[in-house]
């Protein structure tokens, strides 16, 4: 186990959990901090910074997939192989189970189960529908042999730096516009890949160590510039809503490629991306700790996949949710998001044991 663990990199397998746990929140505790019921209660002060350091998520997911995978040299053939088996088998499977569960969850007569316009109308809800993510590293995976022609070539190095630095400022002119002009077509189905593009090369960037090489306190100063500034709009677009009006502005704050999300995400990714190893009180905890994180990055992704199901259950299937179950607010919510991580975590631990069914959660070993 100590020579499987010192060939992985400790700072990507930390940055994999804590963006896993990061989508995990937005999808159980976020709900809570939104409700302007529960504004600026006690409640809210404790959960709204795991709510707001949680917008950076995908942002993050998708660095820490340019870091792993743009640098592999893969024929086209061997893209296009590996691209179908973690990204659309996956896509086709839960695609599937999606409808059959809302079809379930909303009590649909069965004949609509054989509906091919209801079974896969979900894609065609894209970006707005459940598996949008996989939809975007679908394009991204499929352009691979044109990013390791880029970032494969050291006398490239400026081009690159240029290229990335060209896609951050798009993405957030971009979506400055979008919410300016209120034009949610600017960022659609055909083009929002492009929108999580720089993200996904400054990953990339990072793990040729063709970045700015900045100390780790920038890093952590521009996590905080963040993630205050997405406290901050979170707190006065809940307020105007609380007092019965609205912010015209207020979608940018909960818009993931937003200003504030990608700059907790640029700081968290290369606060964590060097370190080496885990040192707490002594050897052995510290061992079990970097098993227990090692073992959740590699889990990560099937937990992507199920976890939304999960909550989703609890929360409208049973009945578990805060309005009907009377607990303590937060035992609420710290019990909803450990059922769904767990949850999530068991159920992919299984099917990853089982060979021909692995192949579902994107597993190819």
């Amino acid at each position: 186990m100590n020579r499987q663990l010192s060939s992985r990199c400790v700072g990507i397998d930390i940055l994999r959990v804590i963006a896993m746990l990061s989508v995990i929140v937005l999808h159980t505790i976020y709900s809570f901090t939104v409700r302007t019921d529960f504004f600026l209660t006690k409640a809210w002060f404790v959960f709204e910074p795991l709510s707001a350091i949680a917008r950076s998520s995908l942002a993050l997911f998708f660095m820490i997939s340019g870091f792993l995978v743009v640098h592999k040299n893969r024929t086209v053939t061997e893209n296009l192989k590996i691209t179908f088996q973690r990204i659309v088998i996956p896509f086709i499977f839960f695609s599937l189970l999606a409808s059959f569960f809302f079809l379930f969850k909303t009590g649909k007569s069965i004949s609509t189960s054989i509906d091919p316009m209801y079974i896969f109308g979900n894609i065609s809800k894209f970006p707005e529908n459940w598996l949008w993510f996989l939809e975007v590293l679908f394009v991204l995976y499929l352009l691979n042999p044109l990013w390791q022609r880029i970032f494969s070539d050291k006398s490239k190095r400026a081009e690159a730096r240029y290229i990335v630095l060209f896609f951050f400022i798009f993405t957030s002119f971009i979506i400055l516009i979008k919410f300016i002009l209120y034009s949610p077509f600017l960022l659609n189905r055909f083009t929002i890949w492009i929108g999580y593009l720089c993200c996904y090369l400054y990953g990339a960037l990072v793990k040729n160590k063709w970045n700015e090489n900045k100390s780790r306190y920038f890093y952590i100063s521009l996590f905080f510039l963040g993630l205050i500034m997405q406290m901050t709009g979170a707190y006065f677009c809940i307020l105007a809503e609380k007092n019965g009006g609205s912010l015209q502005f207020a979608g940018y704050f909960i818009d993931d490629i937003a200003i504030p999300p990608l700059l907790m995400a640029i700081g968290l990714f290369n606060i964590f991306i060097n370190v080496k190893n885990i040192n707490v009180i002594n050897k052995k905890i510290s061992l079990i700790i970097q098993q227990g994180i090692q073992t959740l990055a590699i889990l990560s992704y099937g937990i992507y996949l199920i976890h939304e199901f999960i909550s989703q259950s609890i929360t409208d299937m049973l009945g578990f949710n805060v309005d009907s179950v009377h607990i303590n607010i937060y035992l609420f919510n710290c019990l909803l998001f450990a059922i769904t991580l767990f949850g999530s975590a068991i159920i992919t631990f299984i099917i990853a044991r089982i060979p021909k069914l692995r192949s579902i959660i994107g597993n190819t070993s």
